[in-house]
């Protein structure tokens, strides 16, 4: 899912700080409204594979306002910038998604424990390095 992200993010060509705060604005969502989605997704239950509906319904809102602001806004104008706003991107994406899949993944207890420590550092100073891709974006004229 990391490397389709990517190369969605890739594709579209989109800034990292649009989508950066895209992704700050699902995990806020996941922590404060999943249990909705999670009533929805308990009919589809059959179809999500080896996630729970609590786990699809996170990872939903997590990824949807980022993909969302994909369809439009800002973009980079050098396959530099798009290679690394898109690597950016996938990593925050899969760092905000770990918690709610952690427990599926067959890993050792101390990692499990590094992971869920640690994601939040990992969160923070991607929504810092999305908001200074904001302020350093440049609106070209067609």
């Amino acid at each position: 899912m990391i490397i389709a992200l990517f190369l969605l993010a890739f594709i579209s060509g989109r800034r990292f700080g649009l989508l950066g705060l895209g992704i700050a604005a699902g995990v806020l969502l996941a922590g404060q409204t999943a249990v909705w989605l999670e009533e929805v997704l308990q009919v589809f239950k059959q179809y999500l594979g080896g996630i729970s509906p609590a786990q699809g319904a996170a990872i939903l809102l997590v990824l949807v306002p980022s993909l969302v602001l994909m369809l439009s806004g800002p973009k980079y104008h050098s396959p530099k910038g798009r290679f690394f706003g898109a690597l950016l991107y996938a990593v925050m994406a899969g760092f905000a998604i770990l918690p709610f899949v952690v427990s599926q993944l067959e890993i050792p207890d101390d990692v499990k424990n590094l992971i869920t420590t640690s994601h939040i550092s990992v969160l923070s100073v991607g929504i810092i390095i999305a908001v200074l891709d904001n302020f350093v974006t440049r609106h070209y004229k067609k």
